[in-house]
């Protein structure tokens, strides 16, 4: 991979600054197709991006990569923007995405299923799909891509697997079945009951030239960067940067809170009867609990 010329500090973190919030139809956001983790990223003019054979390519590309754990989530609860997603103009009211490629090739596909009749969704997940929010990037950086993909800190909302979120719910719900507002209690759990054990096998290192000019600790990369030489490593993990060394970068594939122990405090502050609605889709269309990746206020970690 040839080496790309970092852009200047002052100029880098104003463009990141700036960016702007907007609200967003999902028909306006197109796929890019020279995204840096495709295997052969596109060589095109961006007044060909939004031809339906390459935005078909770019979701082929994107499939390939895997977009079944979003489909199963966002059919689940809808669309949650914990990670914004990041656009730059393509035209008049018209997008292409810079970050967030794979929430979009997901969301595209369950629009298409819904729209077709092969994969109806209730309304309350069509209203989370079509009706966005995104933050507008307006500079001329070429690695913008590369920096936003590995600008993922340690205070980010982490990838869960449904394992574990199933058997943290389980313990949690053992705590609070039938009980009433205004109730409260302490629950320890367990790595196994929480984030799973640490892997060891998740921790690998590849060579310092196949990552973008920019790479620091803590920074995530979603999924093996491109290049990656370690072979039967997990495509759909987040890696964390962990140390960077002048010839080769360490990568972990773990969860930042694996094989630690949770102690939780919880408290009832409503109760209510589930809609019709809710019934049917066997969720209330939103996550139950967000689990932030920041350090406790006080002394214990554990």
């Amino acid at each position: 991979m040839p080496k790309k010329q970092a852009p200047s500090d002052v100029s880098y973190h104003k463009d990141l600054l700036g960016l702007k919030k907007r609200p967003a139809l999902l028909e306006s956001l197109f796929l890019d197709p020279k995204n840096p983790r495709f295997k052969t990223p596109a060589s095109i003019a961006e007044s060909r991006y939004e031809e339906q054979p390459v935005q078909e390519r770019a979701l082929a590309e994107l499939k390939s990569i895997g977009i079944d754990d979003l489909l199963a989530s966002i059919r689940s609860y809808g669309f949650v923007p914990s990670d914004p997603l990041v656009v730059r103009p393509l035209g008049e009211k018209k997008h292409v995405v810079v970050e967030g490629n794979r929430r979009v090739a997901a969301l595209k596909t369950l629009m298409k299923g819904h729209q077709d009749g092969t994969s109806p969704l209730p309304e309350y997940i069509v209203k989370s799909i079509t009706q966005l929010e995104v933050l507008v990037y307006d500079g001329d950086d070429p690695n913008i891509a590369w920096i936003l993909q590995g600008l993922r800190h340690m205070t980010g909302i982490k990838e869960w697997q449904p394992l574990q979120q199933a058997e943290f719910l389980a313990k949690v719900e053992e705590v609070l079945v039938d009980q009433v507002v205004g109730f409260e209690a302490q629950l320890h759990l367990e790595p196994e009951h929480a984030f799973g054990d640490y892997d060891p096998n998740l921790v690998f290192f590849e060579e310092r030239s196949i990552f973008p000019e920019i790479v620091e600790q803590g920074m995530q990369f979603d999924g093996m960067p491109e290049g990656a030489a370690t072979e039967g490593m997990p495509a759909d993990a987040v890696y964390t940067v962990t140390e960077v060394y002048p010839t080769h970068v360490v990568l972990d594939g773990n969860h930042p809170l694996a094989g630690i122990a949770l102690r939780l405090d919880l408290k009832v502050i409503d109760v209510r009867e589930a809609t019709q609605e809710e019934i049917e889709a066997g969720s209330v269309g939103q996550p139950v609990f967000s689990v932030m990746n920041t350090a406790p206020s006080g002394p214990h970690l554990h």
